[in-house]
């Protein structure tokens, strides 16, 4: 079973990223996603934010989306720094849950609005992946304008490193989601 979590860097440049964590892995998995030992917070609507633990000791940088979390539920009581992981809270005995949709909603609704994006990464010698970024949609909804955000911003989040001296055939197709209407159910492929 995976717990569905979602990884806010600090620089904001890069997207927010859906990550399925193992949940006989959860706290490892966590450190590894927050670059320490982790930190929990729980923050509105069932949301659990995971920081790491000695960030402000070790100089991390400011995270504007994840503070901008945390303001919501305690104001400016303090400052986020460094990659954040949110969860769905933690069952009784303890265990992480993974987001609801709501959840997500919830995060994209404030922090946003993004262009959830599925990228499902096929090759020809049948390994398959898929993951989920959210990013900043396009300006504009001209038929450049959405060409170019393909290409420029969402082709660079395709492939997982498999077959990358060029042995293999591969099929990338990214499909949005969720997002702005005229974004929303659209896909792009791209093949070699």
């Amino acid at each position: 079973m995976t717990i569905r979590a979602l990884r806010i860097p600090v620089d904001t440049e890069q997207p927010l990223r859906i990550v399925e964590i193992p949940e006989s892995e959860s706290l490892a998995q966590l450190q590894a996603l927050v670059e320490g030992y982790v930190k929990r917070i729980d923050l509105q609507h069932g949301v659990t934010s995971w920081l790491n633990e000695e960030g402000k000791l070790t100089g991390l940088q400011c995270n504007p989306r994840a503070q901008r979390l945390y303001i919501e539920t305690y104001g400016l009581a303090d400052i986020i720094v460094g990659p954040a992981v949110l969860t769905g809270g933690a069952y009784d005995q303890g265990s992480t849950l993974g987001l609801s949709d709501a959840q997500l909603s919830h995060v994209d609704q404030l922090l946003g609005p993004f262009a959830r994006v599925r990228i499902e990464n096929t090759y020809s010698d049948g390994h398959e992946s898929t993951t989920e970024v959210w990013l900043e949609p396009p300006a504009g909804n001209s038929a450049k304008e959405l060409e170019d955000w393909w290409q420029d911003e969402v082709f660079g989040h395709t492939g997982d490193g498999h077959g990358t001296d060029g042995s293999l055939g591969s099929l990338l197709t990214a499909t949005v989601i969720s997002g702005p209407t005229h974004l929303a159910g659209q896909t792009f492929e791209w093949s070699d």
